[in-house]
């Protein structure tokens, strides 16, 4: 932020704006921009079996989905579908229907992968492993996947900034309105004094906070859930020492 206080008969004029990179400067007209977050539905797939499939030999497996169950692979299924993390018999799992495992009739196998979805609605996959020696699925389950979620709210760039009379109380500046889903918000000043939030003039202080939220002192941030925010500037110190006073605050979005 940067605040301009400046004396004349005892009113100090604090004007600027607020952005995705929480910033004040000289005065701006009111707008906002929205921030945005996705996070992809997560689920878990695993199972440990045994190669007992006839005629000997040695079978190359791969992981692959299909939306039915039956014996053919549905490339259409894996689509919306990533392999966020797998193993097989502790090889790494590639992508979908990349060979991953050979194993001797008889061998002990194990496969886990944590799969992501990216679409917006959810999804009921049957995943397993596919021979390629035998055709068709040789071992799998039924996995239901959360849909990806989104969500949004919009950050005052410009705020009105009230005057600021030393000793008096400050009204809040709202800088957060129309959330859209459920998440997060972390607003991060860049400087703070506890749990306050500070602009300096490279001396002295201003102290500001955001109501509502909870400060993590391990973070050095207060958040809360998604919402309408304010910015609370303190009372202003009587006397206080006019001039420019800077510092920023960042606004961080996270889906549940």
């Amino acid at each position: 932020m940067i605040a301009v206080l400046s004396r004349k008969n005892e009113i100090y004029k604090f004007s600027g704006s607020v952005f995705v990179f929480l910033t004040m400067l000289n005065s701006l007209p009111v707008n906002a921009v929205t921030i945005e977050a996705n996070s992809p539905g997560l689920a878990a797939v695993g199972k440990n079996t045994t190669v007992v499939l006839g005629g000997g030999g040695v079978y190359t497996f791969a992981l692959k989905a299909t939306a039915d169950g039956n014996a053919v692979r549905d490339r259409a299924a894996e689509q919306c579908l990533d392999i966020v993390s797998g193993t097989m018999t502790g090889i790494t799992i590639t992508g979908w229907g990349a060979l991953t495992s050979s194993l001797a009739w008889g061998a002990s196998l194990n496969y886990s992968a944590t799969l992501s979805n990216h679409c917006n609605n959810e999804l009921r996959r049957y995943v397993g492993l596919w021979s390629t020696k035998a055709p068709g699925i040789f071992s799998g389950d039924w996995v239901t996947v959360p849909a990806n979620r989104t969500c949004s709210v919009n950050v005052v760039t410009s705020p009105a900034i009230p005057d600021l009379v030393p000793g008096k109380a400050v009204n809040a500046i709202q800088i957060t309105s129309a959330s859209t889903g459920t998440g997060m918000l972390a607003f991060k000043p860049n400087a703070n004094n506890g749990s306050k939030g500070t602009i300096t003039d490279g001396t002295h202080f201003l102290t500001y906070s955001v109501p509502g939220t909870t400060w993590n002192s391990g973070t050095g941030q207060w958040t809360g859930g998604l919402g309408d925010y304010l910015l609370k500037l303190d009372n202003i110190p009587d006397p206080t020492t006019s001039g420019k006073y800077k510092g920023n605050m960042t606004a961080t979005i996270s889906c549940d």
